[in-house]
């Protein structure tokens, strides 16, 4: 995410790492400016049906760059104000149309545009609408060839909705294992979304082994329903002419929206308003309703339809710590005004909690139990050991760019013949089991982080899985690309753990060559601000 810009000031260039280290503060500082942004867009827009569902529109980095471009339209207005010129920069078509129509912006003190478009050309768009079409036609016939219809989930406490994907379908990835017994008093609803055809096979037979009750939106979605759902989405791309005024921030995001490739979690939204709205209507369900979420818009979608068809209480679980750049975890006032988000969430760490007080108080947000990362106390004694260190375990992130940086880091230690003192093993993230590329030095490994031996020293980027690891006591370090806090930053910079970080590779063999960078490792307060162990109760927390 750091851009590459080139800068002058009286004819001398000058260091790119002033304008982006600017650039990186102001990713911290203007997420709830670019919130109320949004929502004013969304009023403005309010009669255009769904436009609430919209995943460009959700805030989140990952669904697009419209933040980014923010972030980067105020940076570069800052930096002409105050005497600097542009020699060069990198930017998408979105910012370099608004910049060139910006009346407070002299666009000729910028000599050089780069324009990177991310769009493919329209064939291809095509033809993944039609591969997504196919799968989609496919999930439904599957589901409804391999699973009956449930009339009884109505008499259970409580019904459950989460994700599925291959590998994490029996097992939920979400709410543990409860949800798989025998004797569960618990429905469960899966939602399959982002699948390829073998993996779609693969998720229903392990969904086939669960034993709770099953319930899909899958019965009740028709070929109209995604035809409408189809049309719903292209609608995506209308709005009010009030809201491109030539330069405005408005302008700016009605251009992401023109230019927005396919994106399968707008489609998978509506198809979920439709599909979930039938079965809400013709469906006795229980009193609660608790989603996993994540305020993506397939999850807007469920709670939408269920609080306009049921009088269900709706519970939002988030099962795992935020980053600092998830910001649109947090619903916003727009969002809450259209009954987009839960009426009530429950989160696992008191670090989240007071990202959720501190963002939008208005919201109903209590600590809630730890069902995902659940493990013995007796994990903070394993990085107090004086074991012998011959283990390196890389977790791997789920990000492209990210994934790449730490693989380039594996081949330098390996030229440095630091894999003759150690042993190398790389864990991939769930979601992205891309092992191409990878050293022939390092051996993949598929087993939970409690289970790494003894004395593993585990070199993550700032995931999930690295507070995981420094939680349950293995000795951890963190990879954070300089200048490139923000996208990286698991927790407020107010805090600190005491985890070592390093920015490249002598910085990290220097820390794994000296035990004492990790004696100071905060074990048990990372486990209190993160995962909350102190409620047992299971699912039977959420029938209270």
């Amino acid at each position: 995410m750091k851009p590459n810009v080139t800068i002058s000031k009286n004819g001398e260039v000058q260091s790119n790492n002033e304008f982006v280290k600017k650039f990186n503060d102001k990713l911290f500082q203007l997420e709830k400016e670019f919130t109320n942004k949004i929502d004013g867009f969304l009023d403005a827009n309010k009669n255009q049906p769904f436009i609430f569902l919209s995943a460009t529109l959700s805030r989140s980095i990952h669904q697009s760059k419209i933040y980014y471009d923010y972030c980067l339209l105020k940076n570069i207005s800052e930096f002409l104000d105050n005497g600097y010129q542009i020699d060069y920069i990198e930017i998408g078509p979105e910012l370099h149309e608004t910049i060139q129509q910006t009346k407070k912006i002299d666009s000729e003190k910028i000599s050089k545009f780069a324009v990177i478009s991310n769009n493919t050309n329209a064939v291809n768009n095509l033809l993944r609408l039609v591969k997504f079409l196919i799968i989609k036609l496919f999930q439904i016939t599957l589901i409804r060839t391999n699973f009956n219809q449930s009339k009884n989930i109505g008499e259970c406490k409580g019904l459950f909705s989460s994700y599925v994907f291959k590998g994490a379908a029996r097992q939920n990835y979400y709410f543990g294992n409860e949800l798989n017994s025998e004797n569960s008093e618990s429905a469960f609803c899966p939602v399959i979304i982002d699948t390829s055809l073998s993996d779609l096979f693969s998720t229903i037979s392990e969904l086939k082994k669960i034993k709770s009750p099953l319930i899909f939106k899958e019965h009740y979605l028709s070929l109209k329903d995604v035809i409408k759902g189809l049309a719903h989405y292209s609608n995506e791309r209308r709005f009010s002419k009030d809201c491109v005024k030539t330069g405005s921030i408005d302008f700016l995001i009605s251009k992401h929206l023109s230019n927005a490739l396919f994106n399968t979690q707008s489609l998978e939204a509506h198809l979920n308003m439709f599909g979930f709205s039938k079965l809400f209507s013709k469906v006795d369900i229980p009193r609660k309703l608790i989603v996993s979420w994540e305020n993506q818009a397939s999850e807007k979608a469920i709670i939408y339809s269920a609080r306009n068809h049921t009088d269900t209480e709706t519970i939002g679980y988030i099962s795992r710590p935020i980053k600092q750049n998830e910001f649109n975890l947090i619903s916003s006032e727009q969002e809450v005004k259209n009954c987009l988000c839960p009426s009530r969430l429950f989160v696992t760490g008191k670090s989240a909690l007071k990202k959720f007080h501190e963002t939008n108080p208005k919201l109903n947000v209590s600590l809630g139990p730890n069902l995902r990362f659940r493990w013995n106390g007796d994990a903070h004694k394993k990085i107090k050991d004086p074991v012998e260190r011959q283990n390196l375990i890389f977790l791997f992130p789920g990000e492209n760019k990210l994934f790449e940086s730490l693989e380039q880091i594996v081949d330098e230690l390996i030229e440095a013949n630091i894999h003759t003192q150690f042993n190398f093993y790389a864990k991939l993230h769930p979601y992205f089991k891309h092992s191409k590329g990878l050293n022939n030095n390092i051996e993949l490994v598929d087993q939970k982080i409690e289970d790494f031996p003894n004395g593993a020293i585990v070199v993550s980027t700032a995931s999930i899985a690295a507070l995981e690891s420094a939680a349950k006591g293995f000795r951890t370090v963190l990879f954070i690309e300089q200048y490139n806090e923000w996208e990286t930053a698991l927790h407020s910079s107010s805090e600190n753990y005491s985890i070592p970080t390093f920015k490249d590779t002598s910085e990290l063999i220097k820390i794994i060559n000296e035990n004492s960078h990790f004696t100071s490792i905060d074990t048990e307060k990372i486990e209190n601000a993160f995962f909350n162990n102190s409620i047992n109760e299971g699912l039977d927390f959420f029938y209270k």
